[in-house]
């Protein structure tokens, strides 16, 4: 119960389930605001103790998230998760990266250590690794390893 999510979370609903053999499906709902009740997904129900439905958000609100359970198409039991709130995505500036330590024209000596951090802003997700590159007067770039 009050969760906060944001529009396209993974949000996942798992259930636990003892005395199987006294339901025979689980069906996964969702429910925002007043209105009714979605039907996400419909498990039938082995040998596995945990089963569940992974729901990515695709509108901001307050959800009620309900797994229920049900022998030969009747209601059993269920279990309801209240007062999720699912937020509007903030949206990223791009990515953008600046040296912290160095800058352009400046000179350094053969054997000096060059520190070449870097400070990274806006959207992270844009990238997923950073190389560092070194050219000599008008030679070719080289990767730094």
């Amino acid at each position: 119960n009050d969760q906060t999510f944001h529009v396209g979370d993974q949000v996942q609903m798992h259930v636990g389930v003892t005395g199987t053999s006294q339901i025979d499906e689980i069906k996964f709902f969702t429910k925002k605001g007043n209105e009714a009740y979605v039907l996400r997904k419909t498990s039938d129900i082995t040998s596995q103790n945990t089963y569940w439905y992974n729901w990515f958000p695709d509108q901001a609100g307050t959800y009620k998230l309900e797994a229920t359970g049900f022998k030969s198409g009747n209601y059993v039991t269920h279990v309801v998760v209240s007062d999720v709130s699912v937020e509007e995505t903030q949206l990223l500036d791009p990515l953008t990266m600046t040296f912290t330590s160095i800058s352009s024209g400046d000179n350094y000596k053969v054997g000096d250590t060059v520190d070449m951090s870097v400070e990274l802003f806006g959207d992270l997700s844009d990238a997923d690794e950073i190389q560092y590159l070194t050219r000599k007067d008008d030679g070719e770039f080289v990767v730094q390893e």
